[in-house]
């Protein structure tokens, strides 16, 4: 005798097989992206050369401005219609949408984390003759990344959390319509 009604466990089922599968896989990809593009962008965010901070900075209000489901449609929707090479399955739109607004959230992150370093930390391994690639890889980011992670930890949660919006166009997640469940296959 069961103790959860019938339509429990074909629920479960597609949670289990098909939604958390689609969750984690848009969640992976993701993550992967931001922080590759976050953190390359982030760093570069410190330079004092203006042309490329300006282009940065438009990128990162652009996509942390833009809401999600927006950025989704643009991808998804937008993008095919100015070159039909450029269309995507759901999986991939989703991964992409979350990974442009997911890499701007890790670039001023970034920023800030890169700008906490104090100034003597810099003088001191420019002094050891490091350039400003060199000082930044075994220097500064290292100690930034530490001061990264717990908004890293956050944005895990909010991809986490936001790959759901990605069932709006096709994607699998661990929400479902019950049209889903009843439809066959």
């Amino acid at each position: 005798m069961s103790f959860l009604p019938d339509w429990a466990e074909p629920v479960l089922r597609y949670m289990l097989e098909v939604g958390l599968r689609g969750t984690l896989q848009i969640a992976a990809i993701s993550l992967a992206g931001s922080l590759l593009i976050g953190v390359t962008l982030g760093t570069l965010l410190t330079i004092r050369f203006l042309p490329s901070r300006a282009v940065i900075r438009f990128y990162i209000e652009v996509w942390r401005g833009l809401p999600i489901l927006v950025t989704l449609f643009l991808v998804f929707f937008v993008l095919p219609v100015i070159n039909p090479r450029l269309e995507f399955d759901a999986l991939i739109s989703a991964s992409i949408a979350l990974t442009l607004w997911g890499s701007a959230q890790v670039a001023e992150a970034t920023r800030g984390a890169v700008q906490s370093i104090p100034k003597e930390q810099h003088e001191a391994a420019s002094a050891l003759g490091f350039g400003w690639v060199g000082r930044h890889a075994f220097v500064i980011l290292p100690q930034a990344l530490r001061r990264l992670l717990p908004p890293l930890v956050s944005l895990l949660v909010n991809i986490i959390q936001n790959s759901t919006i990605a069932q709006v166009i096709g994607a699998p997640a661990m929400r479902f319509s019950k049209s889903d469940l009843i439809s066959p296959r």
